[in-house]
This record gives C-alpha cells, sequence and structure tokens, in this order.
C-alpha cells in the first residue's frame, strides 16, 4: 500500500472514531442530567447512589455497559486522537506543516469556541435554559449548577470569546470547554515537541517531556500526556490482526474503569494521578493504537460514522446548549417515565446533529480555511 493511501485509510479511521467519541460525551452529558444515580460509581464525590436503582439503571452500571455513555473515557479518546492528528505530518515528512498548524491552532479553536458562546449568551439572555428546573425534577445537582440566574454578563461573555475559554478553561457559557483549554495549550506543547524532537532516543525524550508536564501540572498532567503519547503512536507500526485485537479490547477495559468494582479492584492504585483519569487515559491510547493500525477499518468508514467525523467539534460545542435548552423544556413538559426520556433523546440527538452540520458548514469550515490563510501568509514556500 502506497504511503499516501495508508494515511488516507488512517485519517478515514480517525475521523470515524472522533464522531463516535463525540456522540458518546453528547449521550453522556444526557444520562447526567436525567439519569444522575448511574455515574455514582465513575464520580463518587459528585453524584449520589441509589440505592434502591430500577432494572435499566442496574443495567446501566455495569462497566462495559457504562461505555455507552462514559464521556470521559471520550474525552481521553479525543486528546490520543489530537496528538496522532496534529503529528502525522512529522511522520509524513512534512516538518513545515507542524510550523503552519503550531501558528493556526488558536483561530482554528477559537473561532467556533467564540461562536458557540455567543450563541449560549443569547438562549441564556432571553431565558431559555430551562437546566435549573429540570435538575429540581431529576434530581441531578450537576445540571442544575449550570446557567444560575444573573451570573453571566456580557462583558465576561466577551472575555470568554477572545481568550478566558480558550488560556484559562473558562466555562461558564459552554461547560465542555473546559476541555478545549486542554486541547489547545496541549496541542501547542506537542507542536513545538515536534519542532524540536530529536530523531534518536525518541522514547527517553517522551519520557522526559512527561516529567516535565508533571511537575508544572500535577495530576492534570494525565491529560498533556496522553496527546504527547497520541502523537508517539503516530511513529509505532503494528500490522499483526491479533495484536490490534488484544489492544483494542484492553482500550475497552480500561475505558470501562469504575470505582469499587470487583472487575477493577486488582488494578494498582495510582497515587499521583486520579485513578480513572490514569486508566482511561491508558484505554484510550490502546484504542487509537489500534485503530489508526487498521482495526475496524470498515466500521469506521462507513458513511453514517464518517459523517458523525465530520461533524463531531461542532457537535461538541453544540449539544449542551441544546441539552439544557431544548431537552430540559421537554423533560419538563413530558410525563417522567422512560418512553418519554427516550423519545426525548432522539429529539436531542437529531437536533444536535442537525445544527451541528450547519455549524460545520458555515462556521467550523470558515476556521479551517482562515486558519490556513493566515499559516500559508506567516510560512510560504
Amino acid at each position: 500500500m502506497h504511503e499516501k493511501q495508508r494515511i488516507t485509510n488512517h485519517d478515514m479511521s480517525a475521523d470515524g472514531l472522533r464522531g463516535i467519541a463525540s456522540l458518546n460525551v453528547t449521550i453522556h452529558h444526557f444520562m447526567a442530567a436525567f439519569f444522575p444515580s448511574v455515574f455514582y460509581f465513575h464520580y463518587p464525590t459528585a453524584f449520589t447512589k441509589n440505592i434502591n436503582p430500577n432494572a435499566l439503571e442496574y443495567f446501566l452500571q455495569f462497566p462495559f455497559i457504562s461505555l455507552l455513555y462514559n464521556g470521559h473515557f471520550a474525552v481521553m479518546v479525543f486528546f490520543a486522537l489530537s496528538g496522532y492528528v496534529l503529528s502525522m505530518p512529522y511522520w509524513s515528512g512534512e516538518d513545515i506543516k507542524i510550523k503552519r498548524r503550531l501558528w493556526a491552532r488558536y483561530l482554528r479553536l477559537n473561532i467556533p469556541i467564540a461562536f458557540s458562546i455567543v450563541i449560549s449568551y443569547c438562549l441564556f439572555k432571553f431565558g431559555l435554559y430551562k437546566n435549573i428546573d429540570a435538575s429540581t425534577l431529576s434530581g441531578s445537582n450537576w445540571l442544575g449548577s449550570y446557567f444560575e440566574p444573573n451570573s453571566i454578563w456580557s462583558a465576561l461573555a466577551l472575555k470568554s470569546i477572545i481568550y478566558d475559554s480558550i488560556f484559562n478553561g473558562d466555562n461558564i457559557l459552554n461547560p465542555p470547554l473546559w476541555t478545549l483549554r486542554i486541547e489547545f495549550i496541549g496541542s501547542i506543547y506537542l507542536l513545538v515537541y515536534y519542532s524540536i524532537k530529536p530523531h534518536k532516543h525518541d522514547f527517553i525524550f517522551l519520557i522526559i517531556c512527561s516529567f516535565i508536564l508533571y511537575y508544572f501540572y500535577k495530576s492534570d498532567a494525565v491529560y498533556y500526556i496522553t496527546i504527547l503519547i497520541g502523537g508517539w503512536l503516530g511513529g509505532v507500526k503494528l500490522n499483526h490482526p491479533s495484536a490490534l485485537a488484544i489492544l483494542f479490547f484492553l482500550g475497552l477495559y480500561f475505558g470501562s474503569f469504575v470505582f469499587d468494582n470487583k472487575i477493577f479492584d486488582w488494578l494498582p492504585n495510582i497515587n499521583i494521578f486520579d485513578n480513572k483519569n490514569f486508566y482511561n487515559a491508558m484505554g484510550a491510547c490502546f484504542i487509537v493504537a489500534s485503530i489508526i493500525n487498521g482495526y475496524g477499518k470498515k466500521f469506521f468508514s462507513f458513511p453514517a460514522i464518517q459523517f458523525l467525523g465530520r461533524i463531531s467539534f461542532s457537535l461538541y460545542l453544540l449539544h449542551f446548549l441544546i441539552l439544557c435548552s431544548l431537552a430540559c423544556s421537554i423533560y419538563i413538559f413530558l410525563p417522567i417515565n422512560i418512553l418519554a426520556v427516550f423519545l426525548n433523546l432522539i429529539l436531542y440527538l437529531c437536533v444536535s446533529m442537525f445544527l451541528a452540520k450547519i455549524f460545520t458548514k458555515y462556521i467550523d469550515k470558515a476556521s479551517v480555511s482562515i486558519s490556513r490563510k493566515f499559516s500559508y501568509f506567516l510560512f510560504k514556500k
């Protein structure tokens, strides 16, 4: 297989995996809003345990079933994928693209972020967020902690648009944006890393950089290290089908990690990192390593999966706004039963994907074009 064709196939698989991860996060927040008790074993300090769960809640709490809505694991997959995709020009010998991506990164990420904040501010000002009312019915204190009345003003929104979200992780107008600060800062570290990285002793250099990140970020360093490892995976070639299958299922296992479960009790306690962060990061790296080397290529090439990949960033930016407005309004209006919640989920997903498609066409693609033109202006051949 030619190198160009191999990279194209890997891009498609990476896009498909990114789409699945984005859908997972979208479902994750819906579940946290309306089925909060199922998250107790994931976040025992943030969610309350239901001592008498119904059959559905009991079923949803099983570790491997919870992968369907384990958004934290999906975020770790995002980080590993980001490292892989951003470092690809280095592994294909196109070092100039590393510099271009470095200088394009702010515009590429912050233009869509800024538009999502503007949309959220308008929804807030017009009183369309109903999450606080919905939280009193669902019992999700997490859901009720956002968009409190009189908590957001125009100067705060403007600051968030220009720099506070992408540099400082401000997420008052769009809660999932805490990850975009890590994505932005981590991608800068990664691109600088591949601008100066020596060709020899690559793994040793990776370890040294990981220790430096831990020195500055302590337990949060796991996120940045995941991005670095994702980039390093671009230079790892695996071809044996059995090895790829083992990596994939190990990824699912570590991605399923929950506290206080016999399946995971034998795993050592990681004192320097939160156990869930560490094992989910490990699982994400295993999953990405298997997928970029061809595992599940046919599945991730399906048109529906590729569609999710194309709208993944827009879906990630918009879904929480739709959850707290449309989905919460429907939850308040309809009777609280399984059928009504399921119909709400379907409508929420459909509207989120439809609006993400529009956002991708008019905002996200424009941000790609603008950032590319800017970087090419700086680095003309």
